[in-house]
Parts: structure tokens; sequence; C-alpha cells
């Protein structure tokens, strides 16, 4: 039984029991402790009522949040993880690309080195056409 049914249930054992007792227990005691903490009781009742049923409507919404801000995290969690693994890749492609470079540099380098040679083999060949016609 949930904290607010349990409260109305008291308050009902206690109003039942008053109104057997009242006919039985009518004395000068009786109405000094009705009029002293048993009739404000009764009174306030109505508010303490209505203040647990607010507190609960409350905790049901904030459990409602609760539950919608699990989500939300489960959600983020799970987009992290998928842009972790995005940066891991991006990485990994980052690493290659580089790799590649520099096979990229040693291979201009290389031909650099060769122009010379090049340059002097062309100009060999060049001369050795010279005059030769062209079909």
């Amino acid at each position: 039984m949930d904290t607010y049914n349990l409260f109305i249930y008291q308050l009902q054992l206690l109003q039942r029991f008053r109104n057997d007792i009242s006919t039985k227990w009518n004395d000068a005691a009786s109405r000094d402790i009705n009029l002293r903490y048993l009739n404000p009781h009764e009174e306030d009742c109505e508010h303490m009522v209505n203040a647990l049923m607010v507190q609960n409507e409350m905790l049901d919404n904030l459990k409602a949040r609760i539950v919608g801000a699990e989500k939300c995290i489960g959600t983020a969690r799970s987009i992290s993880n998928s842009i972790m693994a995005k940066c891991r890749d991006a990485d990994e492609d980052e690493q290659r690309v580089y790799a590649i470079l520099e096979i990229a540099d040693l291979r201009i380098a290389e031909v650099s080195d060769a122009m010379p040679t090049l340059t002097v083999m062309l100009n060999q060949a060049s001369q050795c056409c010279h005059g030769v016609p062209v079909q």
C-alpha cells in the first residue's frame, strides 16, 4: 500500500473509531481531548490530504522526468560512442594519409635527385635524333 492510501485508510479508521465511541465516551475528559486534539486534527485533515495529493503528483511527475532523463542519457551515451568510433576511424585514416604522404615525399625526392641525370639523357637523346625525319 502506498503512503497516500495508507494515510487515507488511517484517517478513515480514526474517524470511524471516534464516531463509534462518541456515544459511549461523552464526559468532560472526552470533550477536552476532542477540542484540544482530535477536532483540530480532523479540520487539518483535508489540508494534509490535499498536500499529500500534490506531493504524490509531484513525485509522479519527477519519476516521469527521471525516466525521460535516463532515456536522454542513453541516447547521448550511444551518440557519444558513435562519435568516439568515428574519431578513432578518422585518426586511423589520418595515420594512413601521413604514411602515404611520407612515401610521396620520398618519391618526389627520388625524382628530384634523378632530374639532372634525366635532363642530360633527354638532351643526349634529342641530339641523337636531330635530323632524323619524323614519320
